[in-house]
């Protein structure tokens, strides 16, 4: 799949839904960095019993997977999760191999190897 952000064939309104997921995504990335993750490097307060700065991770991590799930959504509502078709192959001339060539007239299958043994877990009425 080629990327989507730098395709020519978006509208400006996919192309806007895109860019803002990418912002969001280096936001995030920024956000788990100095100089920014230090504010919230504390054990104190706890937040829904949790430290402060495991709480701020647990909360990007939350915003990254919704954006990312609001994301996929969008592309199954607007039909871009289908795969295009696939172009048809350019036929091709092969030899004729053995197994492509039909049995002889009058020959029939119980002749052949494959029918004489009986196959495992079947049971042959003529055999005992």
């Amino acid at each position: 799949m080629k990327p989507v952000i730098f395709s020519s064939e978006l509208s400006p309104g996919e192309r806007r839904v895109y860019k803002a997921v990418t912002i969001l995504f280096i936001a995030v990335f920024f956000a788990f960095m100095w100089p920014i993750y230090p504010i919230f490097n504390h054990v104190r307060p706890l937040i829904l019993g949790m430290p402060a700065s495991l709480f701020y991770l647990v909360f990007l991590l939350a915003i990254a997977f919704c954006s990312i799930l609001a994301l996929y959504r969008w592309e199954d509502r607007h039909g871009k999760l289908e795969d295009p078709p696939e172009p048809a192959a350019p036929e091709t001339h092969s030899i004729r191999r053995h197994r492509d060539v039909p049995p002889a007239a009058g020959a029939s299958a119980a002749g052949s190897p494959a029918a004489a043994a009986p196959r495992a877990g079947h049971s042959d009425p003529g055999r005992r």
